[in-house]
């Protein structure tokens, strides 16, 4: 009898435990729909559109490998990437005027060798030789003419979130000038462009920004009436969704469309 008491009692007991497990998982709150963090998206600008110009850029399939900047005035730009260079193509009426390639050395541009063309010939316009500090930043530029002469010499420094702060140019006469830059704290529109830093010295878009943040303003110390001013409008992701550039050609402003990068 007390055996089977004792059965009895270890059932019921299983009949309960079994009932309470099922409350709790009942009971257990359903897991919310994760809330996508829209501020760590990364952003590529494939449209810049004003008034009177309109840029459209491409990208390779997947990257952030920039390939080509089309200008509404039927002016575009090709960037090809090889084991051991980049080239940048300008191009006029479907014709290359001006092309630059940069000569890679483990992996960073240390050199640019330029040629101005029409038609069939092509005529060196001179080089370039880059350096960089330990931590892979670009810190000097110099240039050379087709004699091998030298030119200029520019001393980049950077500000401690890593913009661009200022440039010191001296050129063979050993006159120099010094050029300041200040930026804002939200993402800049080229961000996510891969090797911009050295891209952008060779794109006739001088506004073209290749820091992690904005520039608010260009201040040549030896001649200010080339000082620019920027100014931006935001989208909710933190980037530029308008650009404002007021300068020594006047006052411009572009709309700018992204897409997304895929991770």
């Amino acid at each position: 009898m007390k055996k089977q008491s004792a059965s009895l009692l270890s059932v019921i007991l299983f009949i309960l435990g079994v009932a309470c497990k099922k409350q709790a998982l009942n009971n257990d709150p359903q897991p919310e729909t994760p809330i996508e963090n829209t501020s760590k998206k990364k952003l590529l600008p494939v449209e810049l559109k004003s008034t009177s110009t309109t840029l459209k850029l491409e990208y390779k399939a997947g990257t952030a490998m920039l390939t080509r900047i089309v200008h509404s005035d039927k002016s575009q730009v090709l960037i090809t990437y090889a084991a051991k260079y980049y080239r940048v193509e300008q191009f006029r009426n479907d014709a290359v005027y001006h092309y630059a390639d940069f000569l890679l050395t483990d992996g960073k541009a240390s050199k640019l060798h330029s040629f101005d063309s029409f038609g069939n010939v092509d005529v060196p316009a001179g080089h370039s030789v880059f350096q960089y500090s330990p931590d892979g930043q670009l810190i000097n530029i110099k240039n050379y003419n087709v004699a091998n002469e030298f030119i200029q010499e520019r001393k980049l420094s950077y500000s401690a979130a890593g913009n661009l702060a200022s440039i010191e140019s001296v050129d063979k006469q050993n006159k120099s000038s010094l050029s300041e830059y200040t930026c804002d704290t939200k993402n800049s529109i080229f961000k996510n462009v891969v090797y911009s830093r050295i891209l952008f010295l060779e794109l006739p878009y001088n506004f073209f920004c290749p820091d992690a943040n904005n520039w608010l303003s260009y201040k040549n110390k030896l001649d200010p009436a080339k000082n620019i001013a920027y100014s931006y409008e935001y989208n909710a992701q933190d980037y530029p969704s308008k650009i404002t550039i007021d300068g020594p050609n006047g006052k411009e402003t572009f709309s700018i469309s992204y897409q997304e990068l895929s991770q």
